[in-house]
Order: structure tokens, then sequence, then C-alpha cells
């Protein structure tokens, strides 16, 4: 399989990295899938284990009494490279990019995996993903080295959980250098932890595998971050395998238009972007790119995929604040920089947006907002993601729990 255009393949800047501990709260961790290979024969979770592991250890996260298991990369920028319902049997859930995979020496970058943190900007003047690679233009995107290729330190870890750190040093665009401490805690949950996060009951036959991630970001260097030079947040994604009739579900907080929500890439109809009832439809097919994202006053505290191919369905929730300062994802210098999405989608695609023979993987996304920090001062941001597999009726019972409304016929 050719893995398409997205930037991850573009030159990387060197720049090292190092750890410095700090005190961590308790994370829960929640994510509940089960997910398919874009192979066309199925490969299951310890085979792909098996791959990842020619290139790198994996911590295994486990609860008691369950099949479910969680398998994360310290040295992949301490990614959640796998989940499994039902190890070790059971099909992978996320995305893996298995021909870079092939590669040596392989450092993480382009290989996938089911979730990740980054930080933001993405777009403007303040962005970290244009490095003072002139023009601003989506040409020079190239992901900051110790986000693309580095490696985190593991400073705790339990049988279910997982708590790492990196310190690290970045440049924004304008040329504004940025020392932070970055620290990760991910935690595998058990069903009962599950049941009373969303409030839901659930059939014995729903496949589940849930884990929470936690994050703070603390400024380390000597200089306070302030907004005329440009700020920092934190990003959370899940990457997941987009198929034909795979779609993201979001309930609007307030009634609006389709106009007020950000569209970025290639335009989208009506059979890509849909508002119903302040409900947002958007086509997670994994084979055209384009992104959309949803400002402060329309961001709900959860949203959702649905995959009735796989009857698949996808919760994610997050830590929302009343903060008003966010990223957006326009490549531009901008007169508004601090505008932006709380939850941001991305479908990938080709970057001339013709379709691929083989669709590819889209994100579920959510942001914290930048704050201008003090040496020492902290900002934090949290995501818990469920994926839930069962019958079309369990999965219609789950979503009317959740979102008080039933699982209606996908638009698309």
């Amino acid at each position: 399989m050719k893995y398409p255009n997205t930037g991850w393949k573009r030159l990387l800047r060197k720049a090292g990295s190092m750890c410095v501990i700090q005190t961590f709260g308790i994370v829960a961790a929640t994510c509940i899938l089960s997910a398919w290979s874009q192979d066309t024969a199925a490969q299951t979770s310890l085979q792909d284990k098996n791959l990842i592991q020619h290139h790198t250890p994996l911590v295994e996260l486990s609860v008691p009494g369950s099949a479910a298991t969680i398998a994360v990369a310290p040295a992949f920028q301490g990614k959640v490279m796998i989940a499994n319902s039902d190890y070790p049997s059971g099909s992978t859930i996320g995305w893996i990019n298995r021909e870079a995979l092939k590669s040596y020496p392989c450092t993480g970058g382009e290989v996938g995996g089911l979730e990740r943190i980054w930080l933001g900007p993405l777009g403007s003047q303040f962005s970290l993903y244009y490095q003072q690679i002139f023009p601003l233009d989506e040409d020079n995107w190239s992901v900051p080295p110790p986000l693309a290729t580095g490696s985190f330190k593991t400073i705790n870890r339990s049988r279910s959980s997982i708590a790492m750190c990196m310190n690290m040093e970045l440049t924004n665009y304008i040329g504004t250098n940025f020392q932070v401490s970055l620290q990760r805690k991910i935690t595998l949950l058990n069903k009962r932890t599950v049941t009373k996060n969303l409030a839901v009951s659930l059939e014995n036959t729903v496949d589940l595998v849930a884990y929470t991630t936690e994050h703070v970001l603390t400024n380390t260097g000597w200089a306070p971050w302030k907004k005329t030079t440009g700020l920092l947040g934190l990003w959370s994604a899940n990457m997941l395998e987009g198929t034909p009739h795979t779609t993201v579900i979001i309930p609007l907080k307030d009634a609006t238009t389709r106009d007020a929500i950000y569209t970025y890439f290639g335009p989208l109809d009506s059979t890509r972007l849909l508002l119903q009832n302040n409900l947002l439809y958007f086509k997670a097919d994994g084979n055209y790119r384009s992104k959309i994202g949803i400002p402060p006053l329309l961001a709900p505290d959860r949203f959702a995929s649905y995959s009735p191919e796989h009857n698949l369905l996808t919760v994610v929730t997050y830590q929302k604040t009343t903060d008003t300062l966010y990223f957006n994802s326009n490549v531009s210098i901008q007169k508004e920089p601090y505008h932006g999405e709380v939850i941001p989608i991305y479908n990938n695609g080709t970057m001339d947006y013709l379709p691929s023979a083989t669709p590819t993987f889209y994100e579920l996304e959510s942001t914290s907002a930048m704050r201008p920090l003090y040496p020492g001062d902290s900002l934090s941001h949290q995501q818990t993601t469920y994926h839930f597999k069962g019958t079309p009726s369990e999965l219609n019972h789950i979503f009317r729990q959740v979102f008080n409304t039933d699982l209606v016929k996908i638009p698309f």
C-alpha cells in the first residue's frame, strides 16, 4: 500500500530531548473499539505487536478479568500503538502503516498508531509546524522533531497504567523559542469504570477496550509566554481506520448554520458535511483530504463516530473549559490567530484530493486552550475514548444513553 503524502515524509530538523519529572494527578483512561486492518487480510493485534517490536519495545496494559489490552511505545512518541478487546486473537484497534514498519530504521513518525499527543498551534504565524521555513505555505509543513521522532521516558508504570515525560525545545514560525516539559499518562479502564463514566448500561455481548490519556505541559524556560509572540496548547488525536460509510457525529451545543463550522483542505458538499437538527455529520472514509473544526461556543463535551460496516461506535469525551484562546488550522498569517477550534476532525487523503485505491485513516481530536504561562506554570488536558462493537441495536442503545437521541441512518 502506498502511504499518502500527509507531510510526515518531509525533512525534519534535528532536536534533542530529555525529561523532567513532575507530579502527576490521577488519570482515568477509556478506549473501546474493535478495529480492522487496512490490508485485505485481517491482521490480529498479536501480529501487529510482533511487527512493531522489530523496531521498539512495547508496554502492554491490562485489567483483571478482561481480555482488553493496549500496547504503548514510549520510544515512538509515547503512542498507544494498538488496542484489542479480545487479545490475542482479536483485530488491531487503530490505524497502522505496516509498509512504514517494514523500513529500517524506523522512528515512529510515519507508522500511525491509535493515539498520540501533539502540541499546537497548527496554523498562523505562531505555528509549530512551519518552524521558520519560509514562506508560510502548505508545502513547508514539517512536524517538530520531538513530536515526530522523539522518545518519552517512563517514570512510573503499573499493570493498567504508564506515566511518561519528555523535555523538548520548540520554535514557532516567527522564531519564538519554547522550552517545555510534557508529561503523559495512559490508564486502561475496566468495564465498571466505563459504565460509570458514561452513565450507560452495556450488554455482555458488547466488546470494549478503554483508556484515558492525561497531559501536563509546563513552561520550563526563563521567559513568560505571551499572546504577541505565540502560545502553546495540548492536542490529543485518535487515528482510526476510515471505511466508506464511517461518519463522525457531533451534537452541537446551539442551533447554528453550516457556515459557523471551520472547514479546511478539500471542499465539503452535502455528501461529506451535513447539519441536521443540531447534529453535524462528517464523512470519515480516509479517502479525501478534509478537515473541520468546532469553535468553543458550539463544541459539546462529547462526540462520536460510527462505522456500520463494522458495527462500531466510538465515543470521545475530553476536558472542556471556559477558556477562549484556541488555535485553528488556517495556513496563513492571521489577524485573529486565537479564534480556533476545540474539536478538530481530520479525514486523510492524497494531497491532490483524488481518491486512492485503499482508504487510510481519520482522526478524532480535541485540544486544550492556549494560555500565557510564566516559567514553572502548567496547563493540562485529558481525553477519554470509548470504542464499542456490537449489533446495530446494541450500539443504538448506547448512543441513545450518551447523546439522548437515536443513532439514525447515516445520511451519506
